[in-house]
């Protein structure tokens, strides 16, 4: 990096100018986001569309992955962000796919038949 006053070359990790002395300014980290982040997101997604019950499990999965996967890596991976909302989307598709099991066994138990075909076209119920 060259020095912003004297325009000396100075190493890349220098903070203070080898020449004037001037201080130099910091040099920006970038961060690279976890796959797995990614992938827990994607997942997260499709468990509300293509892939109900599956795509929601993995995003739980792939979600908690890539939160210690990012705790671990001390600052050099990011996607924290990605993986808490693949992680809500999953465990809300889950939450829904219960829920919605449990009332279709309790109706099917006291023989209520749904509407809009929950149970089936509701031409074969009694």
């Amino acid at each position: 990096m060259n020095c912003p006053k004297c325009g000396a070359p100075n190493a890349d990790l220098a903070t203070t100018c080898q020449e004037c002395g001037t201080a130099l300014p910091p040099r920006s980290v970038s961060r690279i986001t976890s796959g797995t982040a990614t992938a827990s997101l994607v997942c997260g997604i499709l468990g509300w569309s293509v892939l109900p019950v599956i795509g929601a499990i993995l995003a739980v999965v792939l979600g908690h992955m890539a939160k210690n996967e990012i705790k671990a890596s001390s600052g050099s991976l990011g996607g924290d962000g990605m993986a808490t909302a693949g992680l809500v989307l999953g465990y809300a598709g889950i939450g829904l796919a219960v829920l919605g099991t449990m009332l279709a066994v309790a109706a099917a138990v006291l023989g209520i038949v749904l509407p809009l075909g929950l149970l089936g076209c509701g031409l074969c119920a009694g």
